[in-house]
């Protein structure tokens, strides 16, 4: 205890007046070459079922989690047609699949499971187990085996209704989901099972059913139910949370409910209010967050295109202040600031406000029920870009006067074809059709007036006050992809100016005076890398590609159209990118462009959908929770960690670290020397020496390559001295692939 004391108190000198905030961190992942679908624990090993695929061939994977930071898949188990639902009970498992039947596994040593399948011609959907007797949904209805023989379990009941989807079993009643009911079932003889109570419904796509001291939890689609069963022979609705996204599982532990969403991931809900959930705590996935299990310090997290995600539950700090935090169930487009002011897009309620002197306030949204997207202003007046399936308001901008910057006057509305965002620079609005980028004037900013286009089939642009990079293949005649450069209206009708052919598909661009950061990502289903051009454009006639940053590679990864997405923000001689692909942020030194410097990283709750600085300030908005305000005044310095100026000093050279790397230190005295590798939160990763040293000053090399190569990640970790259980003094390290 001392030691871990000392510890911390010395990582605490490493962020002396930086102001804390408990969030959820990764830590570790492991790609499974399958969609996932469920997922359940026992002790140290985790089952993962999958569910797409070749027919027929959807594994059950076993990965060994003892250390979470670098978990080993230890057994693949094939045959089957979409897991549907994973119960771990005893030395037991039991899978729910589409293949027919029952399949159960003798888990004594999950390296090598024995499976034997029962009940053929059953279709399973779910199953769980209590003391000798397992409860499962089928196509038929709700049975009952007897498992006091597990390998070998008889049917001892049926209740013949509509197919049940998911069941949930509490003391001595049974609760099961259909599409269309909920059965409150009396399972205290479990020999004799009786319906005592109803619920009816006409749910969306309902997926997941679990019960908290006499309510009754649903997991619908765009929407969690609130069933209040005190008395199960007559329940009844109770409440229900709006939640903008796509439910796929509920759990309960400790007083709280957990749910898996494909938006908005995992997410924590307080229940001491039943009938008013609300949200603590939430995590976005990178991809689709399908299942869920956890233990004291980890969630592990089925992914249903990532595969297996570990992330911590200790709420351990990042190192910046949230000092305002906004919005639960929000999936915010864009965002921009207005002094005290940040209008923002929200794909379901449209335009927003938050005022941040009065932090409290709910958001006003005055534009109704609209899928919006893109936002600017220009003078007193906002530009916000919407889409909607009403046929009174088709895709469309919209235009608002802010004489009271509180209650945005609407004055206009065009529509438009699909839009994906906008911009304005100096009078001229430009706007990314499906197809092309329109351009408009902005004499009159209540009735603008249509200019011209450039480009075909245009993924992202960027504007400055003297020319247009857009990328795409934006010509009719050559239809190659790269990246055009225009000269904009002010200098008379657009013309293409040059031509940079890019070896990846752009979707993201950024530009910073005279240089364009080109984000790539969705490069294929499989096989794919995050990573970023930088281009410099002060010759808009000859630009010119400074460097190749990659972010997150790895050939084997999955994925999709949004996913892996990388946003910027730059403050002084900082670069922030964020990394979707790891949920978190990575600070750059720019003080030279073509020589990026990468500084730190900090771990990261949401998908980024923008970040944008306000002098020290760090706003980001937030595809799963709305806007959040980080301090990021001591963020912005490249000094390393301060260093002990007793004689004790570690140092690293090189550092950044990509293959081998020399650790010196000095001591004054004989003593017993530990050098230890620690993640950013201070927990014990790997021993690098033990041993007795005498007087003097140390150097012993490190092969932190041969450390990657062991399943660990790229990223920051700290490196600490103790002499003789003393911690004397500890070095920020980066290591990079």
């Amino acid at each position: 205890m001392i030691k871990k004391i000392a510890l911390w108190c010395v990582f605490a000198l490493l962020l002396i007046n930086m102001p804390l905030y408990g969030v959820y961190h990764k830590i570790a992942e492991q790609n499974l070459y399958y969609f996932t679908s469920s997922i359940a624990m026992k002790d140290n090993t985790v089952f993962v079922g999958t569910n797409d695929g070749p027919t027929g061939n959807h594994p059950l994977m076993v990965i060994d989690v003892q250390n979470p930071f670098s978990p080993q898949i230890i057994g693949n188990y094939g045959g089957f047609q979409n897991i549907k639902e994973i119960c771990v009970h005893d030395t037991v498992i039991y899978l729910a699949h589409d293949s027919g039947g029952l399949t159960i596994g003798n888990i004594t040593n999950p390296n090598d499971i024995t499976m034997t399948n029962q009940f053929n011609g059953l279709t399973f959907n779910s199953i769980k187990a209590q003391d000798d007797y397992a409860f499962a949904g089928t196509d038929l209805g709700f049975i009952v085996m007897n498992i006091s023989s597990p390998q070998n379990p008889s049917l001892v009941d049926t209740l013949y209704t509509n197919e049940i989807l998911d069941v949930f079993i509490y003391d001595n009643t049974g609760y099961a989901l259909t599409e269309s009911n909920v059965y409150i079932i009396d399972i205290s003889n479990p020999n004799e099972t009786t319906i005592i109570g109803i619920y009816s419904r006409n749910f969306s796509d309902p997926v997941s059913i679990v019960y908290h001291n006499n309510y009754v939890y649903i997991a619908d689609w765009m929407r969690i139910y609130i069933i209040n069963v005190t008395n199960p022979q007559y329940p009844f609705l109770a409440g229900s949370l709006f939640r903008p996204g796509v439910p796929q599982s509920l759990f309960i532990q400790n007083d709280k409910l957990y749910a898996t969403d494909q938006v908005f991931g995992f997410s924590e809900y307080d229940v001491s209010n039943p009938t008013e959930l609300v949200l603590v705590n939430n995590y976005v996935s990178p991809r689709d967050a399908v299942d869920c299990c956890m233990n004291d310090d980890y969630v592990f997290i089925a992914d249903w295109a990532y595969g297996l995600d570990i992330i911590e539950r200790d709420d351990s700090p990042n190192p910046y202040l949230i000092h305002n935090f906004y919005g639960d169930n929000m999936i915010i487009s864009d965002f921009l600031q207005k002094g005290q002011y940040i209008y923002f897009t929200d794909i379901y309620s449209g335009l927003g406000i938050f005022d941040r002197n009065n932090p409290s306030a709910p958001p006003i949204f005055p534009a109704g029920y609209y899928l919006a997207g893109g936002i600017d202003a220009y003078g007193s007046y906002l530009y916000v870009s919407y889409s909607s399936w009403d046929a009174g308001c088709p895709n469309a901008y919209m235009i608002y006067k802010c004489e009271d910057p509180l209650d945005p006057e609407f004055v206009n509305h065009f529509s438009c074809d699909e839009f994906y965002n906008l911009q304005i620079i100096d009078g001229y609005m430009y706007i990314n059709f499906v197809d092309r980028l329109r351009i408009f004037e902005l004499s009159d900013p209540g009735n603008p007036e249509y200019l011209g286009y450039v480009g075909m089939y245009i993924n992202d642009y960027c504007v400055s006050d003297s020319v247009i990079c857009a990328y795409g293949y934006c010509t009719q005649v050559s239809k190659v992809y790269g990246l055009y450069l225009y000269n904009t209206f002010q200098s008379g009708y657009p013309n293409e100016i040059s031509f940079l052919e890019l070896n990846h598909e752009i979707f993201e661009l950024e530009l910073f005076d005279t240089i364009v950061l080109a984000a790539y990502y969705n490069e294929s289903w499989y096989g794919s890398s995050t990573g970023f051009y930088v281009v410099d454009i002060s010759d808009p006639a000859c630009p010119e590609i400074l460097d190749h940053i990659i972010v997150h590679q790895d050939e084997s990864r999955i994925f999709f159209s949004g996913f892996g997405s990388i946003r910027f923000a730059k403050n002084n001689n900082t670069l922030v990118v964020a990394d979707n692909s790891n949920n978190r942020f990575i600070t750059y030194d720019c003080t030279d462009f073509a020589n990026l410097q990468i500084k730190d990283e900090y771990w990261w709750n949401y998908k980024t959908t923008g970040i944008s600085f306000n002098n020290n300030e760090l706003i980001t908005c937030n595809f799963g929770n709305g806007i959040t305000v980080l301090d990021w005044t001591d963020n912005l310095g490249v000094d390393d960690p301060q260093i002990s100026d007793l004689g004790f000093a570690i140092k690293v050279f090189p550092n950044p670290i990509f293959s081998s790397t020399n650790i010196s230190f000095s001591i004054k005295e004989t003593g017993n020397i530990k050098i230890t590798l620690y993640n950013i939160k201070g927990q014990k990763i790997i021993s690098i020496i033990d041993d007795m040293y005498m007087p003097g000053e140390h150097t012993i090399e490190w092969n932190g390559s041969s450390f990657l190569n062991n399943g660990y990640s790229s990223g920051v970790y700290l490196m600490g001295l103790e002499k003789d259980g003393v911690v004397l003094d500890v070095q920020k390290v980066i290591l990079l692939e």
